[in-house]
């Protein structure tokens, strides 16, 4: 009795689950219907899209849909090549993200738009880059992406990028290069307030410092952090930077200080 109603249960939870999804793909598609701004069509068909559980039927429709885009403007066709970039980004298919981001960013490149959305296209390619092992080209891409994101005022998006890059030349030791920009970041989220990416700048000048041996430097800007972590109760934020610090005691040989540290 109690398996026949585990089955009915399981039975009711999945009907229910297909009921809600195809509700919510029937509003989709009226959306879709109703609005005449290109952009806004692109964003809901992507959406639509992400039902789509079969990889076969998945490429056929992203196939149908990249042809009519052909009859769309450039612009609406790199924002449509970024959406589906992101739907196989999200999906895990890093190398069919990689041929739409490449599409969308030639676009932009070609029409010579410094927008946010070619900034944000750069800035995925360079997320895209990354987890294919380019590095090369993730911090040429971050870096095209920084440059807009300055001139926009995006200054919480530059960062992004400008971190991004520190971490990736960290990665090659090359840690001149890394502190450069990170301390870019520094001066930039002093001057515009933005605390938790000031946080996140100074644990990983912190990284760097503590790799160089410079202890007592990486020390002072992983008290920063702490601060601003207290400041707005950022729980693993601390959890981090006082791993950070401890290891930085551990190093030191100072093993009581550390102790003290890894267990806060």
């Amino acid at each position: 009795m109690k398996q026949y109603l585990s089955v009915l249960f399981f039975l009711l939870f999945i009907g229910f689950q297909i009921f809600g999804q195809t509700i919510e793909e029937d509003s989709l598609a009226t959306l879709i219907a109703q609005t005449s701004l290109p952009k806004e069509k692109v964003t809901l068909k992507v959406e639509l899209l992400e039902f789509e559980t079969d990889s076969i039927l998945l490429n056929a429709k992203i196939n149908s849909f990249t042809r009519d885009l052909e009859l769309e403007p450039d612009a609406v066709q790199a924002y449509a090549y970024y959406e589906l970039s992101l739907l196989y980004y999200r999906k895990r298919a890093y190398s069919k993200a990689y041929v739409f981001i490449g599409n969308s960013t030639e676009i932009y490149r070609d029409i010579n738009i410094d927008s946010k959305e070619a900034a944000l296209a750069y800035l995925y390619q360079g997320k895209i880059e990354r987890k294919l092992a380019f590095y090369d080209k993730s911090i040429t891409s971050y870096k095209e992406a920084a440059g807009i994101f300055h001139s926009l005022g995006e200054y919480k998006l530059q960062v992004d990028c400008l971190n991004n890059m520190g971490i990736l030349h960290k990665g090659f030791g090359n840690y001149s290069e890394a502190l450069t920009l990170y301390h870019n970041s520094y001066e930039i989220c002093l001057n515009e307030n933005l605390d938790g990416r000031f946080a996140a700048t100074c644990l990983n000048i912190g990284v760097v410092l503590k790799l160089e041996k410079k202890y007592e430097e990486a020390l002072t800007y992983y008290l920063k952090a702490e601060e601003i972590y207290l400041k707005h109760e950022n729980y693993d934020g601390l959890a981090n930077t006082y791993n950070n610090i401890g290891n930085v005691y551990r190093l030191q040989g100072r093993n009581h200080n550390a102790l003290s540290y890894y267990h806060l």
